[in-house]
């Protein structure tokens, strides 16, 4: 059926046209509607359609392919009749579409739902409209979002109507100047070439069109008029009354005192458009009538005004009005209940009478059985086996025919109830359509509010927040039951109770202020976090949301989503700990590495003037008290660079039983008399790949916390045992993965730790002994030699219960490696041979230059690896031995330099030396660690027996990587 015309068309495509939208690319923010109207409403077909003279065109699709339609096929051509939702549950049982190729081809749609696109005028340009290609209806939750999302693509097309004028150039638009009159440009003569004129467009706008210039604020109601467009002239008269310097007070009448100097100051300074409402103009000699104006920013104090007469609106919505009315009639004029449903009884079209007869809105019964909705037990049963009847053999005592039945309301009662149902000629599946009467509306409202209570009830028991309606003084009037699986309490226990007794003391002052922030922002929500009483006395973090409603007997309650975030925060404290620990990692690493160089300097020299003769009693005192600081400043360094993760590794496949059972005797020596030691091993434990010496001092450090734990003697227990992890159970942030691991238990019976301070016994420095007692640095070493280990440590204390620390290394395939000898002999230290030194540091070059010269060695010294390069050019068959630091200037650093005069010379031997390395050349420098490494700070000693031992070593092979730890091994030749 082709569609009527809207009651007022040509003014209706007049206003279209304006809008420029017609034929213009697509837009993202549009199809972005389209996509999002399709998802809310479960739609797979989502169009904005506009409708012109003779075609439908689409803005944005969805789903769909076709960019443009003939209006007389097009829903949406009925659709902009009305002033709301245009519903059609099935095209097949209405006349209007029935026979619409839409419907009987492609796409075949079944199912259409329009919200007209209104403009500020009352004029429907298209529609926003969802398509199915199967019976169905909307929701009221559905049928609202569309009616929203056609407001918003509404506003953006108003927003384009206004930007139609191009804001670059708007203090050039050639329109009537309102001093001379005429079209010419202000400012600028006219120019062969120039632009086309765009008074001619603007002069074709309907509405009169208006530029101000606001004055200054010493001013407010002065406003100036700048120019007007034809419609304005024709309108006002304007040619015949304006000069330079005209005020809209002059148009206006009243302006002045009125709020309209405001709201256009308003408009410039927010740059945003605005409705001034009905305003009253005057002509050239007489009152020119009320029009509805709107004004839109152009320049800094510059407005335009658009305005149109009132009248000619107001003749618009009352056509409208009419139209909606005629409609209303018709489709409430059926006193019969009218119901279509499908060969399985189920109901897919419910008139209005309908619902006042059974009680039943279109949403609750579309989709259900007709015999469950209208008849009772025995009746249902009849009709059942009746339309059963006919589909096999087209014979029914009650299709075809006009019966008498008993039916029955929603509320349970029964009535006495003609119906007649008939079959809808068609091809396909039959459907039916069915004519009821004399069903009364009793307890309908009853009815619908029980179920809306039920849905209610339902979304909010299934929640997975708590829900909550606080009323005055915090008082609660509501709980759903989630509140027992988060806080543990049943929410009959806490109804009328007050919210703060839950709350932490700390956080009751955030909670009141947000609550009030609620109470006095309607329709704005308040969010606040805060610990909540547990009913186990625990604190829980909640993260909460409450936003003003009123309850069913109109008193204010504020209704709060409340969401358990404890695990979240525990999360984000955890990743802010590592942040900081790696911070502090990185800052302590950089400190100790440029110490070690002043103590090798301090060292070596102080070992010097020892060995030196003729040294007096204080003298030699001095040098020792010398040397003992060194060495203390040594140990202080060692564990900065433990903690930060730059100490140099060297792994073993280590027997964490023999290394326990051989520090124990030292350990004991340590804990003293008072404390008694206990270990306990697993038999056959795994190999750990570990640096036996990092084992050991995490052993100490602990072991030293144990005693100044027990003042009073106690027992401190060890034991080692195995345990598989799999990837649930590794810890956040963790570098180990899942498998086997061994665990190294080191317990205690003493003070234990306070709560307060156990987020804390890993950080650096961080110490509860007193004064010159304790660095701070015992726990936070540990943590970080397990970490460089690719393990996690863990503990748990309780104030006066005594604390165990448990440490998880993972476990090697590899058998443990034996027990190297502590007792070799060394070779002769000294040695004629050559050796290149490469040291940026000119005193540490130096003091090594003359330890090595005093052993009988020839030193060729280089500052850098590129002056090393040079040396190594003029001398390399001379060369026996590279002595290089690994931090150094000039872009090259040792490792590198020491693989560039490898390949060169492959009997060359290296030593590499720095206070750290790994951090600087990267993790694969690990692999080298079969290879010759000198810790700073080094005593002269150390470094004459490395030398030595280096020259007489064999050329080592390339090291290997432990397949189980992944951290590298090494084997020499």
């Amino acid at each position: 059926m082709k569609p009527p015309a809207h009651p007022n068309e040509i003014r209706r495509l007049e206003v279209l046209w304006h809008y420029g939208l017609l034929d213009t690319p697509p837009e993202v923010e549009l199809d972005e509607i389209a996509s999002i109207a399709a998802r809310l409403c479960r739609a797979p077909i989502a169009l904005i359609s506009l409708i012109d003279q003779d075609r439908q065109w689409f803005k944005a699709r969805h789903g769909l392919e076709l960019k443009e339609t003939p209006r007389d096929i097009a829903f949406c051509a009925h659709a902009i009749l009305g002033s709301d939702l245009l519903i059609v549950p099935d095209t097949l049982e209405d006349a209007r579409f029935r026979d619409n190729p839409l419907v009987q081809n492609e796409p075949r749609v079944r199912f259409y739902a329009g919200a007209p696109l209104i403009t500020s005028e009352g004029f429907a340009l298209g529609t926003l409209c969802i398509l199915d290609r199967c019976p169905r209806n909307l929701d009221p939750a559905e049928a609202d979002a569309l009616r929203m999302l056609s407001r918003l693509v509404m506003r953006h097309f108003e927003w384009r109507r206004l930007a139609r004028i191009d804001p670059k150039a708007r203090h050039e638009i050639p329109i009537k100047n309102a001093s001379t009159n005429d079209h010419s440009t202000p400012g600028r003569a006219s120019e062969p070439g120039a632009r086309p004129r765009p008074d001619l467009v603007l002069d074709a706008i309907s509405e009169g069109l208006l530029t101000c210039r606001l004055g200054p604020p010493s001013e407010p109601g002065r406003v100036t008029l700048l120019a007007f467009n034809a419609v304005a002239d024709r309108l006002l008269k304007l040619s015949l009354r304006t000069r330079a310097e005209t005020e809209l007070a002059d148009l206006i009448p009243g302006f002045a005192g009125s709020d309209l100097p405001r709201q256009l100051a308003d408009i410039v300074h927010t740059a945003t458009a605005q409705n001034l409402g009905d305003l009253r103009f005057l002509g050239a000699d007489q009152d020119a009538g009320v029009f509805a104006a709107r004004a839109f920013p152009l320049e800094s104090d510059t407005v335009g005004i658009l305005f149109e007469s009132v009248a000619d609106r107001r003749l618009a919505e009352q056509a409208q009005l009419e139209g909606q009315a005629r409609k209303s009639a018709i489709l409430d004029s059926a006193l019969d209940a009218i119901v279509t449903f499908d060969h399985e009884g189920l109901i897919f079209e419910w008139n209005r009478a309908a619902e006042s007869i059974f009680g039943l809105r279109r949403a609750q019964v579309l989709g259900r059985e007709l015999a469950e909705v209208v008849f009772p037990g025995e009746t249902r049963d009849r009709f059942r086996e009746s339309l059963a009847r006919y589909l096999q053999n087209g014979d029914s005592e009650l299709i075809g025919r006009r019966v008498e039945l008993i039916g029955h309301r929603s509320d349970g009662g029964l009535f006495p109830l003609e119906m007649s149902v008939n079959r809808v000629p068609m091809d396909g599946p039959p459907l039916f359509t069915g004519f009821l009467r004399d069903i009364t509306e009793r307890n309908q409202f009853e009815e619908a509010l029980r179920r809306s209570e039920e849905h209610f009830r339902s979304l909010i028991e299934n929640s997975s927040d708590v829900i909550v309606i606080v009323k005055d003084q915090g008082r609660l009037s509501y709980l759903s039951h989630t509140v027992q699986r988060i806080l543990n309490y049943r929410p009959e226990e806490l109804i009328h109770r007050s919210v703060f007794e839950l709350i932490h003391p700390d956080d009751s002052a955030v909670v009141e202020e947000a609550l009030q922030r609620a109470l006095r922002q309607p329709e704005k929500s308040a969010a606040v976090q805060f610990r909540c009483r547990h009913a186990n006395g625990t604190w829980r973090y909640l993260e909460a949301i409450g936003i003003l409603r009123v309850d069913p007997s109109g008193e204010p309650c504020v209704v709060v989503n409340a969401r358990d975030i404890t695990e979240r925060r525990q999360l984000e404290d955890q990743l802010r700990q590592a942040q900081k620990m790696e911070s502090v990692g990185q800052l302590a690493g950089g400190v100790a590495h440029d110490f070690n160089n002043i103590l090798t300097v301090i060292q070596g020299h102080a070992a010097l003037l020892t060995s030196s003769t003729g040294l007096t009693p204080k003298q030699r005192n001095s040098l020792e008290q010398i040397t003992l600081g060194a060495d203390r400043a040594a140990n202080l360094t060692r564990q900065l660079l433990t903690f930060s993760r730059k100490q140099m590794l060297q792994p073993r496949h280590l027997d964490l039983n023999e290394v326990v059972n051989n520090l124990a005797k030292m350990l004991q020596r340590i804990l003293g008399e008072d404390i008694a030691l206990h270990l306990h091993f697993q038999r056959e434990l795994p190999a750990v790949h570990a640096d036996q010496g990092m084992v050991e001092q995490i052993l100490m450090n602990l072991a030293v916390n144990s005693r100044d734990a027990m003042p009073r003697g106690g027992q401190l227990i060890i034991n080692t045992r195995t345990t598989p992890v799999d990837a649930g159970q590794l810890p956040p942030h963790s570098e180990g993965a899942p498998g086997l691991y061994v665990i190294l238990s080191v317990g205690d019976t003493g003070t234990g730790i306070a709560d307060e301070h156990l987020p804390h016994i890993f950080e650096p420095f961080f110490t509860t002994k007193d004064v010159g007692k304790g660095t701070g640095l015992g726990l936070a070493t540990v943590y970080g030699i397990v970490h460089q280990h690719r393990g996690w440590i863990t503990v748990d204390s309780e104030p006066n219960r005594g604390t165990v620390f448990q440490i998880f290394l993972p476990a090697s395939s590899q058998e443990p490696d034996t027990v190297a000898d502590a007792t070799y002999t060394l070779p002769s230290r000294s040695g004629r041979e050559t050796i290149l030194l490469v040291e940026d540091e000119a005193a540490l070059r130096n003091l090594v230059k003359c330890i090595l010269e005093r052993s009988g060695y020839r030193v060729l010294e280089a500052e850098s690896a590129l002056s090393a390069l040079e040396v190594w050019t003029d001398h390399h068959a001379e060369i026996d031995l590279l002595l290089t630091d690994m931090v150094m200037p000039d872009g090259m650093n040792g490792k590198e330099l020491g693989q560039r005069l490898h390949l060169d010379k492959p009997q060359l031997k290296i030593i590499y030396s720095s206070g750290y390395s790994p951090d600087v050349v990267g993790e694969n420098f690990l692999e080298m660690e079969g290879r010759h490494f000198l810790q700073k700070p080094y005593h002269p000693r150390k470094l004459v027996d490395m030398v030595r031992l280096a020259l007489d070593s064999p050329v080592q092979a390339k090291p290997t990587r432990s397949p189980t730890t992944g951290i590298p091994g090494s084997t020499t030749a």
